[in-house]
């Protein structure tokens, strides 16, 4: 998984690409494929969920998946947009790492743009067992263990 990483807001000890580069590639996916995380502030993932999910609230992960043409290679998957003071601030909340969280919301947004939803039981259990998988795969704890940890 190739990661380019856009960082559009500033904040203390955000990650690094090489972590993102980690994080996407703890996920099992056979082909070679490109996505974009954007590191944004609270404004910014306001006004995208707004404009996207009629929901004029920050979120902490949104996920623009690409409809990429089959002829196209390395695939395109789509984009991550992750707000940094909500996965801060969240890390404090669930009493775990920041690097923690952000793993976490990586790992979330790229099922996204695999095709995984949590709109339904079913769905979501699947989603969560992937993501606990690959959280498990990088020494981190299964994120819901507790449901604190649930994705806004």
């Amino acid at each position: 998984m190739n990661v380019d990483v856009q960082y559009a807001c500033s904040a203390d000890a955000l990650p690094k690409e090489e972590d993102f580069f980690a994080w996407a590639n703890s996920v099992d996916y056979s082909d070679d494929a490109n996505i974009c995380i954007r590191v944004v502030d609270s404004d910014e993932s306001a006004d995208l969920n707004n404009k996207f999910r009629k929901k004029n609230t920050p979120t902490n992960v949104l996920s623009f998946k690409f409809d990429c043409p089959p002829d196209v290679t390395p695939k395109i998957l789509g984009d991550i947009v992750i707000c940094a003071t909500l996965v801060d601030s969240e890390a404090r909340e669930f009493l775990i790492t920041p690097h923690e969280r952000w793993a976490h919301m990586t790992i979330h947004g790229l099922l996204h743009l695999l095709g995984y939803d949590h709109e339904n039981k079913q769905d979501a259990k699947a989603m969560e067992l992937i993501e606990a998988q690959a959280m498990k795969k990088l020494g981190y704890s299964d994120p819901y263990q507790s449901k604190l940890t649930l994705c806004k």
